[in-house]
């Protein structure tokens, strides 16, 4: 019987072969490196509320509603928390809409803006790709750059198609595809946030039924490449005395947030001013109990709270104009209170669904 040929030898491990999933991970970590997100307020209790802790840098957000609900005047909100954050912030805005007035910046940034501000606020009125795109790659090699607003993807336009040479169909959508990805790698590697200002369009709907019309908010590459959606819509409007519309509350919704998850909530908006803060903290103490409204007047108690003259005292004022003014006198103790308490987050949670 045949003797079975002797086995080889095992040759000796080469120590530069990996030897499990974790040295690999461990070899090429480096060209992948982690980054800790962080966030700057974004100025709303609610937003903060809904993005985590505020705006996320390095993630691309878009900013989407019917039109005239108010996406200029949050954005601009934003845009004055940003700057107010840190003196040396700095934040673009690209208005390819043209939609951005003077008016409009003073009564939101205030009067004094350009000299508060100065350089670091960039309002430039362009609908070209390529310039957009030249724009970020100098702002963001000075590591200073914290927001860019583009308002809106849908009007930006190549060179080429701008000037006339360029006439085909679809042309638009194909140097979306390229530019939406350019962002992304730009806020990521820049640590900045992008926020796409889109208004929905309806799709006209050429075969089948007359009413299948449809809406959406952009193409699909839009989509694809942003990390957050927020989605507005008006929940009831704000009158003045002879039945003017100047604000509205407005209902947000965020899907696609793998950082703070997918939630709801609301936040009360007045035209040509911003997103006041203190009439959703109004609306969160009279849900919560604290105040009492007895006739005209609105009396506030809270063991915690020194806002009527003493911890725990308390205070006594007439009608909503009356609260809203206490409110604003003593905001920020009244948000650290509630805040210690969950019921901010509780509120939000349980009233907005």
């Amino acid at each position: 019987m045949a003797k079975p040929a002797p086995k080889k030898p095992a040759k000796a491990r080469d120590e530069k072969v990996v030897s499990s999933d974790a040295d690999l991970i461990q070899k090429f970590s480096h060209l992948y490196p982690v980054h800790d997100t962080k966030w700057i307020p974004t100025g709303s209790l609610a937003l903060d509320y809904l993005l985590g802790r505020g705006l996320p840098m390095g993630k691309v957000i878009s900013f989407f509603s019917d039109y005239a609900v108010g996406k200029t005047t949050t954005s601009l909100h934003m845009v004055r928390a940003v700057l107010d954050a840190d003196p040396e912030n700095v934040v673009l805005f690209i208005d390819a809409e043209r939609a951005l007035d003077e008016s409009l910046k003073l009564s939101i940034l205030g009067e004094d803006y350009k000299k508060k501000y100065g350089k670091r606020f960039g309002h430039f009125r362009t609908s070209i790709y390529e310039q957009v795109e030249e724009l970020l790659v100098d702002f963001m090699g000075t590591r200073c750059l914290k927001l860019v607003i583009i308002d809106s993807l849908s009007n930006l336009k190549t060179q080429a198609q701008f000037d006339g040479e360029e006439r085909r169909i679809g042309v638009g959508a194909s140097y979306q595809s390229q530019f939406c990805p350019k962002v992304k790698d730009f806020a990521d590697i820049g640590r900045f946030s992008v926020l796409y200002i889109a208004q929905i369009r309806a799709n006209i709907v050429t075969v089948g039924r007359a009413d299948s019309l449809t809406k959406s908010s952009g193409g699909h590459s839009f989509h694809h490449n942003n990390d957050i959606e927020l989605n507005l819509k008006v929940r009831s409007k704000i009158y003045d005395g002879v039945k003017n519309i100047i604000g509205a509350c407005v209902h947000v919704s965020s899907k696609k947030n793998k950082v703070a998850g997918n939630k709801s909530a609301f936040m009360f908006m007045k035209y040509g001013y911003g997103v006041s803060n203190v009439a959703t903290m109004v609306s969160i103490l009279k849900w919560s109990g604290l105040v009492k409204q007895g006739g005209a007047y609105f009396t506030l108690t809270h063991p915690k709270m020194n806002v009527g003259g003493g911890i725990g005292v308390p205070a006594k004022v007439q009608g909503n104009g009356g609260l809203e003014t206490l409110v604003t006198e003593h905001f920020g103790h009244i948000v650290e209170v509630l805040q210690s308490e969950g019921l901010i987050v509780k509120y939000f949670q349980e009233f907005t669904m």
